[in-house]
């Protein structure tokens, strides 16, 4: 177990081409023996493997439902982005405003669309505030993706291929190897889940519905993606020529005015929803560095989750050329525009933050693809019959079939035991108590959450949400400030400093390791400090210590009682 916890694969794609030499040269001599015996290798293969992989496909299905379901109903989050999602969706349900203008002196929002916090604010309505609650809209939407995948695919394919396309979409959901809590991209509290939600559903509904339900689900899919992320048409453009192809140039126009309308009805509905400083927040990302390594890295992410719809296409075209051709084009529309989306998406990463999570939602397209070619490959080998030895492509490719699924496993399966084990042994319930003591401690007091470069404490803020819940004022939240500072945009306007001189916020909560109060650096390069001069000079002059809780430093206002 000790074994397992400290194996990585950091590099997948070499793995992945070490494995497929080692499996390939054993499956060859095995087929030789075999072969001598008089049998054909790759059918005892194929027909011993589809009963353990069923098993498998399944078992993975249902174990990233129990993570899912693991993840909503703890009191954990896995990144510093979360718990200012959950206090902004808490703040905009308490009638603040979702976008703050560029003065004023909170420093909360980030430049993800109203959707994401409609949707969050919908469920805090009905079962009131709390970390679980916060966390249903995207947990929800994590299971809702899978199931349409599934159904989708089953639409073009087999039940077999179709299990084979959704434990394809599980997997590649969970592959993310640049940091820990990234694994958890595809269903944690932030747009993602909701933008792959959207894109599973619409696909579902284009395959599967009528006219009328194809054009209504695309777009309010589609509405509420742009209103999730702004870049979110390259993920629809291949949907939309599905729908195209299906129901004709009228339904897709009817379909993509109906989408502009969707996305601005926040806007029109919701005072509480400024179209202008929205635009706002969201310009200050154009100005954002770049960064050619993370668009290195990305685009070795999106070549490892391809490798299965390459390898299915290599083995196409090693078994009949006329085959692979007839099928592209079939399925050219598609296909070309996946691709320049796909590369279109990729010349987003070069902007600095834009990671693997922001090219999630091609997954179910992905998983379509692959079914599309698994399915043809199934059904049309006798009207294109093979023009080279199939045996030994068979068992070349699935040797790659199964190289390909090892390394998965091995790259997934520690870090998915190490979200487990975070979610269990995590001390969020301490941590949350004893932040409710301090408030019942100090009932008259407004309390905020404060940050510092201590070491290993950073963990401790994310439980800010929780006094955000009982009604204390959010001034600032670093998560925000990193971004506006690679930006160049003032982290802290005049009004956050009067603020803070007139302690809006009576208390402040530190990290009880705390060095030195918000001197905390930027995770972004070049790692400057996030928190200006100004601003540390007048919390130093205005707050002093008062004591300690179990897990933070109390800092007051040196002119209030508390």
């Amino acid at each position: 177990m000790d074994l397992l916890k400290s194996f990585r694969v950091t590099e997948p794609i070499l793995f992945f081409l070490i494995l497929w030499i080692l499996i390939g040269a054993l499956a060859f001599l095995v087929r030789g023996k075999y072969k001598a015996r008089g049998g054909p290798f790759s059918k005892y293969l194929l027909s011993k493997g589809l009963f353990v992989a069923n098993i498998g496909f399944i078992s993975i299905i249902f174990s990233y439902f129990a993570l899912v379901i693991a993840y909503i109903f703890s009191h954990t989050f896995f990144d510093q982005a979360e718990p200012n999602i959950a206090a902004v969706s808490w703040l905009f349900k308490s009638g603040k405003p979702l976008f703050p203008p560029m003065d004023s002196a909170e420093r909360y929002i980030n430049n993800y669309g109203a959707v994401l916090y409609i949707v969050n604010r919908f469920f805090l309505e009905i079962f009131g505030s709390g970390f679980v609650v916060v966390k249903l809209g995207c947990g929800l939407a994590a299971i809702l993706s899978v199931i349409c995948i599934f159904y989708a695919t089953l639409k073009v394919a087999n039940r077999q291929i179709a299990l084979i396309a959704c434990a394809y979409a599980v997997l590649a959901f969970l592959s993310i190897t640049n940091s820990f809590a990234f694994h958890a991209a595809s269903f944690w509290l932030r747009p993602d889940p909701l933008l792959i939600f959207f894109v599973s559903a619409a696909l579902l509904s284009v395959l599967r519905g009528n006219q009328p339900i194809a054009t209504l689900v695309t777009a309010i899919a589609f509405g509420c993606s742009l209103n999730l992320k702004i870049n979110a048409f390259v993920n629809f453009l291949p949907i939309y020529i599905l729908l195209l192809s299906r129901f004709g140039l009228a339904t897709t126009l009817i379909s993509v005015v109906g989408a502009i309308a969707t996305a601005g009805v926040p806007f029109i509905a919701s005072s509480q929803i400024s179209l202008s400083d929205y635009l706002i927040w969201l310009s200050q990302s154009r100005n954002k560095p770049a960064s050619f390594v993370q668009l290195i890295d990305v685009c070795k992410w999106v070549f490892y989750i391809s490798l299965p719809i390459l390898l299915s296409l290599g083995y196409l075209y090693c078994r009949s050329r006329t085959s692979l051709q007839r099928f592209i084009q079939l399925n050219r529309g598609f296909i070309h525009t996946l691709l320049g989306c796909v590369i279109a998406s990729l010349a987003f990463s070069i902007k600095i933050g834009v990671l693997e999570n922001n090219h999630l939602p091609f997954i179910p397209l992905f998983a379509y693809l692959l079914a599309l070619i698994l399915e043809w490959i199934r059904t049309e080998s006798h009207y294109f019959p093979s023009t080279h030895a199939s045996g030994s492509v068979k068992t070349i490719f699935m040797s790659a079939a199964l190289a390909f699924s090892l390394t998965m496993a091995l790259a997934i399966a520690p870090e998915a035991g190490r979200l487990v084990s975070t979610l269990i042994k995590s001390p969020s319930q301490q941590i949350i108590g004893d932040i409710n003591n301090v408030m019942k401690a100090h009932p008259n007091s407004t309390i905020g959450m404060g940050f510092s470069q201590g070491d290993g404490n950073y963990e401790l803020t994310f439980y800010r949400p929780v006094l955000v819940f009982a009604g204390n004022p959010y001034l600032v939240d670093p998560v925000i400030m990193f971004e506006m500072q690679v930006s160049g945009v003032k982290t802290v306007s005049d009004a956050t400093i009067k603020a803070l001189q007139t302690c809006q916020t009576q208390i402040w909560l530190l990290p009880n390791v705390t060095k030195t109060p918000f001197d905390f650096k930027n995770f972004y390069p070049p790692h400057d400090l996030v928190f200006p001069e100004e601003f540390r000079h007048v919390f130093l002059q205005t707050y002093q210590p008062i004591g300690e809780s179990e897990f933070y430093e109390l800092w007051a206002c040196k002119q209030t009682k508390t």
